[in-house]
Parts: C-alpha cells; sequence; structure tokens
C-alpha cells in the first residue's frame, strides 16, 4: 500500500502543459519569475513510499507572467501535479507545482523544467532527487590479491562483506569459484546485516603449478542489484630447490699401476716361484675388470724395473714375469724392500729409468713381499711418508711371514706390517700358497661411484642431472637409497661433476581463522 506524504492530489496528469497565448505586455514592463525551493531533495525513503514536495512559482515583475511549459524530465518514479492559472499570474501572484517522488533506486534524479515569458530567464530548471533506503553489499577488497604463493601451500584471506545501504541485508549464500580456490570458515547463513555492520568471510588458495590464478566470490542476497561478484587473484610460485654436487672419484677406474718388489734371498725361492706360476690368476682379475695395466718389478738396489714394463700386450708376460721376481738381479739391499721401493718411485720422471709407470688419475698399488722384516737403514715411517709425498693414493700391500712367525725360516715382516696398515693396504701370509686370492686381494682397484645420495627428498618429475654442465638422461632414481643411480654403461668419468637439481616440498605455514596449520 502506498504511504501519501504532503498535501492532497489536486489532480494527476501529463507532465507538460499547454497555454492559450497571452495579450502583449505594456511596452517596457515585464514579468519576474521566482521558483522555490531552487532544488527538490526528497531524501531517503523507505523502498516504495510516496512523498510530495511543493515548488511555488512567483511573478515578482510588473507584468503578466505566463507560464508556457512544465515538465520533468524522463524519469518514471517522479511526476507532477500541477495548479497553474489560464490567465497567468499577476504581479505577487503565486502558484504551486507538485512534485511527486516514489522511492525505487538509491539514487533517482530528475529535472524539473519551467518555461515562460520571463525575458531575463525563460527557462528555469529546478533538480530533483531522491533516494529508496535499499540495502547494498560492499565488498572489500574486491579484488582480493593473494599474491604469490609456493605451490602446494595454502594461504587464507579474509574478505569483508559490508551493507553500505539503508536498509537490511540478508545474505543467503557465500560460493567461491575458480581453480585453486576454496571457501574458509563462513558466517553462519542466512545473516542479516544493518546498515553499516560487516561480517568476514574466508577464502583459501592452494595453487598447484606455477600459474597465475583468478577466482570469483559470489554473495546472493536482497542486494536489489542481485547476485554481487568479487575477484579473486592470486598466483602459484616455484617450490624451493635443492642443488646437490657431486664429484667422481679422481681414480681412472679402468687402469692399474702395480709395483712388485720381491726379496731375492735364498729363503724366497719357493715364494717367488709359486708367486710366478700364478701369473695367469692374477692377470685374469685385471682383464675380467676390463683394466689397462702395468706391471713394474724392481728388485735392483737403484730401484729401476727389471726387463720391461708388462701391459696386456707385452709377449709371453707370464714368462717375463717368471724370470723378473724369481731370477731378478739383486744387490746388497736386497731385504731392503722400503729403500727398493723408494728408489723405483723417485725414478718415474721423464727421462729417468722408470719413465711412464705412474699415470694421471691411477691409484698404484705396492706389493712388497719378503720373508724377512724390513731392513732398510731408516724407520719404515721414513719412506712412507717419501713414498705418499711423491704418489698421495699409493696402497702398500705386503705379502710376509705374519706376526708369531709361520712356515720355514721366515720371520715375521716388522715395518712391513706398519707400511700396509699406514696406507690401507693388506697384510697377506706369504706362508698361504693360495696366490689366487692374494691378487684377488691385489688388485682391488677403486671402483667408479654410481650411486649418488640425494641430500633431500625430490617431488616426483622435478629431479633434473647434469654432468659435466650436460643434461643426463642415464640414470634411475632410487626412492629406497633416495639416490640418483647411473646405468652401468654411462656411470660418471673420472673427476666428473654431477648435479641433481631438483624441487623440494615446502614447509608451508598459514593462519586461517580456525588457528595455524602447518603443511609439510
Amino acid at each position: 500500500m502506498w504511504k501519501v506524504l504532503g498535501f492532497a492530489i489536486l489532480a494527476m496528469g501529463c507532465s507538460e502543459v499547454d497555454f492559450v497565448p497571452p495579450e502583449p505586455t505594456v511596452t517596457g514592463v515585464s514579468p519576474d519569475i521566482a521558483v522555490d525551493p531552487p532544488a527538490v531533495e526528497f531524501g531517503a525513503l523507505p523502498v516504495g513510499e510516496q512523498a510530495m514536495m511543493s515548488v511555488t512559482v512567483s511573478n515578482l515583475g510588473a507584468a503578466v507572467l505566463e507560464i508556457s511549459n512544465v515538465y520533468l524530465g524522463p524519469s518514471p518514479v517522479f511526476w507532477t501535479v500541477l495548479d497553474i492559472p489560464a490567465l497567468g499570474l499577476a504581479t505577487d501572484e503565486t502558484t504551486v507545482i507538485q512534485v511527486w517522488y516514489s522511492a525505487t533506486n538509491v539514487g533517482d534524479a530528475t529535472v524539473l523544467t519551467i518555461e515562460s515569458n520571463d525575458p531575463d530567464s525563460p527557462i528555469i530548471e529546478v533538480p530533483v532527487t531522491g533516494s529508496a533506503q535499499l540495502p547494498m553489499l560492499e565488498i572489500d577488497p574486491d579484488p582480493y590479491e593473494f599474491g604469490a604463493v609456493t605451490r602446494t601451500c595454502m594461504d587464507s584471506g579474509t574478505i569483508t562483506l559490508r551493507n553500505i545501504g539503508e536498509a537490511p541485508l540478508e545474505i543467503y549464500n557465500v560460493a567461491v569459484a575458480g581453480d585453486a580456490m576454496t571457501s574458509g570458515e563462513l558466517p553462519a547463513l542466512p545473516v542479516t546485516l544493518m546498515p553499516d555492520d560487516e561480517v568476514e568471510t574466508e577464502v583459501l588458495f592452494t595453487p598447484a603449478i606455477v600459474d597465475f590464478y583468478t577466482g570469483i566470490l559470489s554473495i546472493d542476497s536482497n542486494d536489489p542489484r542481485g547476485v554481487r561478484n568479487g575477484e579473486i587473484w592470486g598466483s602459484g610460485e616455484p617450490l624451493p630447490k635443492q642443488t646437490d654436487t657431486f664429484e667422481q672419484i679422481l681414480t681412472d677406474w679402468t687402469l692399474a699401476d702395480i709395483f712388485f718388489y720381491v726379496d731375492q734371498s735364498g729363503s724366497m725361492d719357493d715364494d717367488s716361484a709359486n708367486m710366478a706360476d700364478n701369473w695367469d690368476l692374477f692377470t685374469a682379475f685385471l682383464l675380467a675388470g676390463g683394466i689397462d695395466y702395468q706391471v713394474m718389478v724392481s728388485t735392483l738396489d737403484d730401484g729401476c724395473h727389471n726387463g720391461a714394463i708388462i701391459t696386456p700386450s707385452t709377449p709371453n708376460a707370464a714368462d717375463a714375469f717368471e724370470s723378473y721376481v724369481v731370477d731378478g738381479a739383486y744387490g746388497a739391499d736386497t731385504e731392503m724392500g722400503l729403500t727398493i721401493s723408494l728408489n723405483a718411485f723417485e725414478k718415474t720422471g721423464a727421462g729417468e729409468c722408470n719413465d711412464g709407470f705412474l699415470r694421471a688419475y691411477v691409484n698404484p698399488i705396492a706389493v712388497l713381499v719378503s720373508d724377512e722384516p724390513e731392513q732398510s737403514a731408516n724407520s719404515w715411517d721414513f719412506y712412507v711418508d717419501r713414498l705418499i709425498q711423491i704418489s698421495p693414493a699409493l696402497k702398500i700391500n705386503v705379502v710376509v711371514t705374519p706376526q708369531g712367525g709361520g712356515c720355514g725360516d721366515g720371520t715375521p715382516g716388522d715395518g712391513y706390517f706398519e707400511a700396509a696398515w699406514a696406507t690401507g693396504g693388506a697384510v697377506l701370509d706369504i706362508c698361504d700358497s693360495d696366490w689366487g686370492s692374494k691378487f684377488a686381494t691385489i688388485v682391488q682397484v677403486e671402483e667408479p661411484l654410481d650411486t649418488f645420495v640425494l641430500s633431500d627428498v625430490p617431488v616426483d618429475g622435478t629431479l633434473v642431472v647434469t654432468v659435466n654442465g650436460y643434461d643426463s638422461d642415464d640414470w634411475a632414481y632410487d626412492e629406497d637409497q633416495n639416490a640418483i643411480v647411473f646405468f652401468d654403461v654411462a656411470v660418471p668419468p673420472p673427476a666428473a661433476i654431477i648435479q641433481a637439481t631438483y624441487e623440494i616440498e615446502a614447509e608451508c605455514a598459514v593462519t586461517t581463522t580456525a588457528g595455524t596449520i602447518v603443511m609439510p
């Protein structure tokens, strides 16, 4: 039911009126129109309520004021009721124009135009405004920006829903749409907000990939504008990256430089012959590993090698080895194994008698064979220190009489024991005739690394491996070891730099309305 304010309606009709033209005025005398108020302001009214305001038109001039037209600009919520004398307004006479308004929208406006014969102001425009007391939803902020969030982590945002209208706002539903975006803590719905009241709603953002995301917060309410939408923006950023750097062993495991010193005293004849007879077993271990070997035998006081350095291409290598270790030349130092060894290694330089024996990236192996203790002029550590200065990775293996004595006339190999222990070599029993097992121990060449354990657990699909700066696909990931394992045919070469770069799960922490959540 319409509620009517103001005066009674005199007449309702068109908003434009035409009159009979007036008689000409007396020369030099003119009408003077005055309008009060200069603007019609209805203010805010309840929705659907009607109200009226009067506009008084007066003639302050000395001639009759003829009003030829009165009309409102196009607006269905305003109309006029006119009471204008057909013969015009005499001096000091007034009339009233009733302007009516039906409160419909938040901001309604039009213009009341009055045309007359006033020579100075033939057209008068009166602004007319009104407003309906409606609810109006404000989404703050709009858009809501999460910014950059590490992918797989969750961030929480709070958006305020505010009633900036002049009537109660009823919110029926709150929904979030968009990839990686969901509703968090919501107000108890439906909720009614009085003017200037507000309520908060939570939105959650969990980006799965590195990308820019947009979402929509939709609010269904009694706001006359219908469902209101606010934008949500966010971007996913990469997970933390981890780079592990490894170095392949420096040794070239395809090469072996093996030095033999063999005591040439008479008590060693049986042992030397037994060792020589097993040459084929010795080389079998080397060749089975695809190892390019060099074998140098020295029994001379000066340390120069006997005969020639034996390689896989040496003709009759077994005969050569037998002649060097059984029938080798010898001198006064024959039972001074460390002295002869040091002399031999000191003569590996360019132009010297053992030139070419020590190859780059090869960790040499020394085999010292004697049934007597080491009898050099200085203590064992003097010679070991000097040998390590020449070849830091040298490993000394000794085949000697064990501590406590052994077979025949042999005496424990004091001095040799300590040299082997100091360099990580083996101490083998000369009394044991099984030279196959001895050789298996002696030729233990350092194996290449094919497995590299990562420092953290990579996210699936993010592991990238390079070898010496070049991408490599010749590996597999071993989940149990958390390691990259290279295929046999693609083991990185000596001294290679291996890098594994991968993303790791972020340690996410986000404070929501439900509290702080830590996401591993």
